[in-house]
């Protein structure tokens, strides 16, 4: 099988001068992109990056980061992509996990080209590829090994199940490190030989300005981003009628960030699930069954499962499991396999499947909250929670109680509204059981950049 190397320097051959990448301030061609990897990976062994390295790679500038990358792939290392504003003590700790060294990037020169610089050969795609920090990790660092060979895999999914083509321009909101955008946009593009836009921070006006002024096709954002264009007040009204798909991962798109981006941009949201261990997996093509994560994308292989690891039927609630030639091949420094005996990786959320193949999420399986052995969706409360006057935002979780037992707490961001209202409104809808024991106020709830839930930040 090709390898993402492969794929690029098929594309310089037959294409040279068709675009790979378009930054704010750069444009890259697919037979420039490919010498700079080549004139980068002879820099890189004469600087002593040699093989099985493994190197954190911490930039903020997206075109480079992708020249990092794909340098680095080049050499055989194995990369560990982090934010840019990740905490020293985070650093330190993946350091000390992995014996990683941190690559220059104040002090190196990405865009010389070295002439005599030879093809790119890997000798073994599944030598090299990537070190992900799970999202969300706390304590010791948690990373999933994932090779080059599937993230090409993961790649050609994307191209096969989007009908991806050379033709394709694809802005990426969400930030390249992230597993999300690195599948989507970097793998995504280079195994189809479109071209990459770059923005390297997120702000809404510049980016519809980007869609509308260069005809973007393929649009990769995350919720909380398709929320604040949602809310853009600006004079102009923007023509997003280039994009062929714009496309929600890295969570669940509300109902009324849905409704409301179609009402003003003409545009229906998409939807992606995945996971940082698997890359891609699922993907929703079809504006009209909103409410579900769509079905398997190509190459994947899904099942649900109860309890005790047998497969449920349709339209019954079991566990998603998981198979691709693109997921995570283990944990770095754990030696036991994260897959049951048939090679299937749990995803940990519960969802049914109807007869038509659309899988619909119903709940996560580690958030449930056992109350007295009868166990609470978090979810369903929110939602009952959210139909509340004066409620903006919330979420929902376990505590424990000074006598060890389970119980409900909901954190409220309000407009006026009291607790004796929420519990009141609750009582009509949900069983005892679920209504929160605990209701605490507060200001915000504190997210990270992709719009995920620092739930230590809400606690504290």
């Amino acid at each position: 099988m090709m390898n993402l190397f492969d794929y690029i320097k098929e594309y310089t051959d037959s294409n040279p001068s068709s675009f790979a990448v378009v930054a704010e301030d750069r444009t890259i061609t697919y037979k420039e992109l490919y010498n700079y990897i080549k004139s980068n990976n002879v820099t890189l062994k004469k600087y002593g990056f040699t093989p099985m390295q493994k190197v954190i790679v911490k930039i903020s500038r997206q075109v480079d980061f992708i020249i990092a990358l794909l340098s680095l792939l080049s050499v055989e290392c194995w990369v560990i992509p982090v934010p840019d504003d990740i905490k020293q003590d985070e650093l330190e700790k993946v350091i000390n996990l992995t014996g990683a060294t941190i690559f220059p990037y104040e002090n190196w020169e990405f865009y010389n080209c070295l002439e005599y610089a030879d093809a790119v050969n890997i000798s073994d795609s599944n030598n090299t590829g990537i070190l992900h920090l799970t999202s969300g990790s706390t304590g010791a660092p948690k990373l999933c090994i994932r090779t080059l060979h599937g993230l090409t895999c993961e790649g050609l999914s994307f191209k096969n199940t989007f009908s991806i083509t050379t033709q394709e321009r694809v802005l990426s909101a969400s930030p390249l490190y992230h597993s999300y955008a690195l599948g989507a946009a970097i793998m995504g593009a280079f195994v189809s030989g479109s071209c990459i836009y770059t923005i390297d921070s997120f702000v809404p006006r510049k980016v519809l300005k980007i869609i509308q002024n260069n005809s973007i096709t393929f649009f990769i954002l995350v919720p909380a981003m398709a929320s604040l264009i949602c809310n853009t007040i600006s004079d102009q009204k923007y023509d997003l009628s280039s994009l062929r798909i714009a496309l929600v991962g890295a969570g669940p798109i509300k109902e009324q960030v849905y409704n409301k981006f179609k009402e003003k941009y003409g545009v229906a949201l998409l939807s992606n699930y995945g996971s940082t261990e698997t890359g891609a997996l699922v993907s929703r093509l079809d504006p009209l069954t909103y409410t579900s994560i769509g079905k398997p994308m190509d190459g994947v292989e899904i099942k649900l499962c109860n309890e005790n690891g047998e497969k449920v039927g349709t339209g019954e609630t079991g566990e998603i499991m998981v198979k691709c030639d693109g997921m995570l091949k283990a944990y770095f420094g754990i030696s036991e396999p994260p897959f049951d005996k048939d090679g299937f990786f749990a995803m940990g959320d519960i969802a049914v499947q109807d007869s038509d193949g659309y899988v619909y999420i119903k709940g996560r399986k580690k958030l449930l909250i056992n109350v007295g052995g009868k166990k609470v969706n978090p979810y369903e409360v929110e939602e009952v929670l959210m139909e509340l006057t004066g409620v903006r935002e919330c979420m929902v979780t376990g505590y424990i109680n000074q006598n060890e037992e389970e119980r409900v707490s909901a954190y409220i961001v309000g407009d006026g509204v009291t607790e004796s209202q929420i519990r009141s409104f609750c009582s009509e809808k949900l069983s005892q059981h679920k209504i929160p024991n605990e209701i605490i106020f507060t200001d915000c709830i504190p997210k990270n950049k992709l719009g995920k839930v620092i739930h230590q930040e809400l606690k504290r």
